[in-house]
């Protein structure tokens, strides 16, 4: 999930402004995946729900439960700058955006939805970070 992958490239990193940064995404990745355990712990599935669980593919449901989206799919090891892997690292923020705001249709409850926008604020500030880092090591080498 994604805060396994930014804890991971987190302590590949020397500089504090990086290291930081993805600290603390990663920290706020661990409070979405709890969130998301205690609704799943605390609200009983509505018929809709229950008729979206039958409905849902194998895969919709797999991403549900690991957490990942393209995650696995990406070789990580092919990117070979910052800026490279802070875009690969965007667009893991845009899907699971998206993939939240699917899951927006499906949701009654005011305060699930409230917190599932909580989230994709912070999925659109991760975004926002990771552009203005981004745009300061435009080509510089992971290795450097």
């Amino acid at each position: 999930n994604g805060a396994v992958l930014y804890r991971e490239w987190e302590s590949r990193f020397k500089n504090p402004g990086l290291k930081s940064m993805l600290s603390r995404m990663a920290g706020e990745e661990d409070e979405h995946g709890r969130f998301f355990r205690q609704m799943k712990e605390s609200l009983p599935l509505s018929e809709q729900e229950r008729d979206l669980k039958k409905m849902v593919p194998d895969t919709l449901s797999d991403m549900m439960k690991t957490g990942t989206l393209s995650m696995e799919e990406t070789d990580l090891s092919a990117i070979t700058t910052i800026s490279q892997l802070f875009e690969t690292f965007i667009g893991f923020e845009k899907e699971t955006i998206a993939f939240y705001q699917v899951l927006e249709l499906f949701i009654d409850d005011p305060g699930v939805l409230e917190g599932l926008e909580k989230i994709i604020a912070q999925e659109e500030t991760h975004i926002a970070s990771l552009k203005e880092k981004a745009g300061r090591w435009t080509e510089q080498s992971l290795q450097e």
